[in-house]
């Protein structure tokens, strides 16, 4: 890699708060890992740092699918820019109960369906690099 594209990376890290936020995650849970590793010897850390190699491209792979711009294709692009409130619907949903005996102790569980409310917000989405805007619904079951 040049000076170039290791500039560019770092460049679009400091302005995606989504890669910047994984790329912290995944330094701390490999740091634990090799930290844990150390214990078993150079073959231990090895294969703990193949590990977390491997492991990282993937989550950085998933990660960056799951945020891609549907317009122009780059990676942990899409940023929530804001939700509208559109209203509330009816719903219903499974509670499990527990039947317990005087001592306190569970005798039996049984599910049981209650009335619940459905909101729904139009949530916008915003490409951090060509700008383009993506508009979903969601419905959130409370």
């Amino acid at each position: 890699m040049s000076n170039n594209q290791i500039d560019s990376f770092f460049r679009k890290i400091d302005n995606n708060p989504i890669q910047k936020t994984l790329v912290i995650i995944l330094a701390i849970i490999d740091g634990f890992v090799l930290l844990f590793s150390l214990t078993s010897g150079f073959s231990g850390l090895l294969a703990a740092a193949i590990i977390c190699f491997f492991v990282d491209t993937l989550m950085w792979q998933i990660c960056g699918f799951f945020t891609r711009c549907p317009f122009c294709n780059e990676r942990f692009a899409m940023v929530k820019e804001s939700s509208q409130y559109l209203g509330d619907s009816p719903a219903t949903k499974t509670v499990r109960q527990k039947i317990r005996n005087k001592y306190g102790e569970v005798i039996a569980t049984y599910d049981q369906t209650v009335p619940a409310t459905r909101s729904h917000y139009l949530e916008t989405y915003r490409c951090l690099y060509c700008k383009g805007e993506k508009k979903t619904n969601a419905s959130y079951k409370s």
